[in-house]
């Protein structure tokens, strides 16, 4: 499987470290697929409907799988770090942290510490937790017994606005807490607002090194350089495939469809 073609500035935004030869190799993990995503390491997180989270390796090989029938399938996984894997069941307003071979290591309530109708949140470098809190419309880092640690000041006043996140993810020392209506919130590591970055409608996006990488809104993939901040499209694979959600990884590119998960080998 080759990619068709490059733009120019495609290349002033991503770096050509990420694309140095293409080779045809292509892996598919088939089946219906609820949710994935990956990591730096390369694996790959599947959410099947049958409750279960199945980590792959980047050839597509099961490693090891999680299920909790009493919660169903989680709405959402954060695998920013490998060897800490966020499980977040937002019906049940509950996390579940997993280890490198998806084995519980916590669990936690949201309503046990007075947070409710929480959307979003994400891992913290330092093994903790981003959430924002509603109530007070402030952005939380809280550890794994419910504490805050750190805390943005009341984005409410300070934006003039009520901030609904639908997610959370911190790369780079730097948190972006996704606003369908409003943007991409960026703050520092300590929880302090910087600037938004003006991408609406947005469900989700990945942060690879310098790269945003999102769907716009007739569904094709775009690149946003944090530094240049030059907006390009993500060069298409073969026309005869179309995937949702690409993600990059060095060396891979990963994509969905009907069919399940594409892993291309770049």
């Amino acid at each position: 499987m080759k990619l068709s073609f490059f733009t120019k500035s495609f290349f002033v935004a991503v770096p050509l470290f990420l694309f140095p030869l293409l080779a045809a190799g292509q892996t598919i993990l088939p089946g219906k697929v609820l949710y994935y995503t990956t990591d730096e390491l390369c694996h790959i997180y599947v959410t099947k409907p049958n409750f279960a989270v199945v980590k792959y390796t980047p050839d597509g090989k099961e490693l090891y799988r999680y299920a909790n029938t009493r919660l169903d399938e989680p709405t959402f996984t954060d695998a920013t770090d490998p060897f800490n894997i966020l499980l977040f069941y937002q019906e049940y307003q509950t996390v579940i942290l997993l280890d490198r071979t998806m084995t519980e290591t916590a669990r936690l309530n949201f309503g046990d510490f007075d947070l409710f109708n929480v959307n979003a949140v994400g891992i913290s470098s330092d093994n903790n937790l981003w959430v924002y809190d509603e109530l007070n419309f402030r952005l939380k880092k809280m550890n794994r017994n419910g504490e805050t640690i750190q805390e943005s000041d009341d984005l409410g006043l300070l934006l003039n606005a009520n901030i609904k996140p639908n997610f959370i993810t911190e790369r780079n020392q730097k948190v972006f807490v996704n606003d369908p209506d409003i943007g991409i919130l960026v703050f520092d590591f300590f929880g302090q607002y910087i600037k938004t970055l003006d991408f609406k409608n947005l469900e989700e996006f990945q942060i690879f090194r310098d790269l945003l990488i999102f769907e716009d809104a007739e569904r094709k993939t775009q690149t946003f350089h944090l530094k240049s901040l030059l907006t390009s499209p993500l060069p298409p694979t073969d026309e005869k495939l179309t995937f949702e959600k690409i993600r990059i990884q060095t060396g891979y590119l990963y994509g969905k469809n009907e069919e399940g998960i594409f892993i291309l080998r770049l």
